[in-house]
């Protein structure tokens, strides 16, 4: 157990939230990873978001088995509605928002809140790795916490205003808030479907006094999980609509100016990354034309200084859209996943190809062996059978023979 204190009566310490929709094959191993905390100072509310699965029949069992596992239900609105609701409800000093599909070490709460209390931090955030669920492994992130880039100890956005977004992320999964601050800023999760955590991890970073960062990989995220992708093809806007809020929360605040290098990078970054990973054309071609029509305009983002952009792939999808077509933003796109394509398939064959000539080197090698094998066994043979001779009675007899003769011939030598 840790010697993390409580700080608020009978109230938990930390209140870890989670909207579940339709994970039930990670599910308990999410669950499994959250109750075997050695912090055990923990309320876990859990909020089917209107699963089709057996999310919720997992849940209930959950709840039956630990009184620290709450559920609530509610009709298919979105993680963002989810995590809302249960911050009603909630009752710790911190929060923690986890998604289902995700699974943390036994220690995150305990090493995150100590962060918390001996910084006195608004807001803790943590390295990760990430789970790649085609390739069935573990993969480590070590882009998933900058940590260089900001003081040690505590600090805030000032220390480095340009680097603040692409260092820290949109991910509520990351970070552990206070939730006193939370409520006095009154953060909450956009009511969208996709980028909903956009308006809730920026305005933290952005308002906490205190930031602090616990520099181990604390979370493991779940990647290539094919109804993550699907989603975008249903709710292709939401990231223009999250990132629009987040603009007028900037000039809201009064430091649009002083985060304007940061908050463009990230917003042409979550203009490519959203409209490159839609699989459905129709809804490609959708976010094309807003994009190159007005959208890139109405970010602000769309003339922007020389060196402003910081990333090489943001910087060509950004001048592709505002100077190309849609064809040729596809092709552009398409030129260099084809050479990447052909290099592999051509490491492929020589790979194949020193493979078969190593195969031809052991096929020799085992076909000398063989030869090597039989030439021994002949020559055993012969030595048994020489042995043989030199013990037969003929032999002995007729070596009885010749010796005298053998004998008169060497003294006839001499």
């Amino acid at each position: 157990m840790t010697n993390t204190q409580k700080t608020e009566g009978t109230n938990p310490l930390v209140s870890v939230i989670m909207p579940v929709y339709n994970t039930s094959p990670y599910l308990r191993q999410c669950m499994d990873s959250i109750l075997a905390q050695t912090l055990d100072d923990f309320e876990l509310i859990c909020v089917d978001d209107g699963s089709t699965d057996e999310s919720l029949s997992i849940l209930n069992e959950y709840r039956e088995r630990d009184r620290r596992v709450q559920v609530i239900q509610q009709e298919n609105s979105g993680a963002g509605v989810a995590r809302n609701n249960a911050v009603n409800f909630a009752r710790g000093t911190f929060f923690f928002f986890m998604d289902s599909d995700d699974y943390c070490r036994e220690d995150f709460l305990e090493k995150t809140v100590s962060c918390a209390q001996q910084y006195n931090a608004d807001v803790v955030m943590t390295a990760f790795r990430l789970y790649n669920q085609r390739l069935g492994c573990e993969i480590p992130a070590d882009w998933s916490l900058k940590r260089w880039l900001y003081p040690d100890g505590a600090f805030n956005w000032r220390d480095n205003p340009n680097d603040l977004f692409v260092t820290f992320h949109n991910y509520p999964w990351n970070k552990l808030i206070r939730a006193s601050f939370m409520r006095e800023n009154n953060i909450r999760f956009q009511e969208i479907y996709l980028t909903e955590d956009l308006m809730f991890s920026a305005p933290a970073l952005v308002l906490a006094s205190r930031l602090a960062c616990v520099d181990e990989p604390l979370v493991v995220h779940r990647e290539a999980v094919e109804s993550s992708m699907s989603g975008k093809a249903r709710h292709p806007f939401d990231f223009f609509t999250a990132f629009m809020t987040f603009k007028d929360f900037l000039k809201q605040q009064g430091v649009f100016d002083e985060l304007f290098v940061a908050y463009a990078n990230w917003a042409a970054n979550a203009c490519r990354y959203n409209l490159l990973t839609i699989k459905d054309h129709g809804a490609f071609s959708a976010v094309y034309e807003l994009l190159s029509s007005h959208g890139l305009h109405d970010l602000e983002i769309d003339n922007l200084p020389e060196g402003t952009l910081t990333n090489e792939e943001d910087i060509r999808v950004m001048h592709n859209l505002l100077n190309s077509s849609e064809a040729y933003v596809l092709f552009a796109e398409y030129a260099p996943l084809r050479d990447y394509i052909d290099t592999c398939n051509a490491q492929k064959l020589m790979d194949y190809l020193h493979i078969q000539q190593l195969l031809t080197y052991v096929e020799k090698a085992e076909r000398q062996e063989h030869e090597l094998e039989a030439l021994k066994q002949r020559v055993s043979t012969l030595e048994q059978e020489k042995q043989s001779i030199y013990e037969s009675t003929s032999y002995r007899l007729g070596n009885m023979v010749v010796r005298p003769l053998r004998s008169i011939k060497d003294h006839l030598s001499s």
